[in-house]
């Protein structure tokens, strides 16, 4: 796991280096984001996620917007879509660090002996990174995000669900007027 946190890190800093400056992110400027995750060796065989986002600049630096997640593994599915706020902190350099935070809902289906059923719980999710920019539309984003479900849908090793989950994030934010 640490390999795999500093490979993203060394991923991101090398895709700084020369950019150009962070454009300001100004009120009414648009934000598409994509990031996803394919890992092959989870407790579950193969995990496959995508995460969807837009947002608008209600303020300088301020975003608000809806998202939308897909998931899929060996056994289990799920979806879910909200909303989200970002805090982008000016730095004048390529680097702009962000926190934020999500609330949403998510469906899920389960499909494990002892565990089958759907679920569906709200989420909230607090993110905290850095956009990196590579020109004043395109970012790469790194982020580490907390989930807290009101419902245990977050698999772990032996079937066992939790209400907690945190992962890195590695995306690639557009933006536009």
């Amino acid at each position: 796991m640490a390999r795999k946190v500093m490979a993203a890190l060394a991923l991101t800093a090398a895709l700084g280096m020369g950019a150009a400056s962070a454009q300001n992110l100004i009120w009414q400027t648009k934000e598409l984001g994509l990031s996803g995750l394919v890992d092959p060796d989870t407790a579950d065989g193969t995990r496959v996620e995508l995460d969807l986002r837009w947002g608008y600049f209600i303020y300088d630096g301020v975003v608000i917007g809806a998202t939308a997640s897909f998931a899929d593994s060996d056994s289990l599915s799920s979806a879910g879509g909200g909303v989200y706020t970002e805090f982008n902190f000016e730095t004048g350099g390529p680097a702009m660090p962000f926190v934020g935070l999500g609330l949403g809902v998510n469906y899920t289906k389960f499909d494990i002996p002892g565990l089958r059923g759907n679920r569906t719980v709200g989420v909230a999710t607090p993110e905290a990174g850095v956009k990196v920019f590579l020109n004043e539309n395109a970012a790469v984003s790194l982020s580490v995000l907390t989930q807290f479900a009101t419902g245990e849908i977050y698999l772990r090793d032996n079937a066992k669900t939790s209400q907690f989950d945190w992962s890195i994030r590695l995306g690639l934010r557009f933006f536009y007027f």
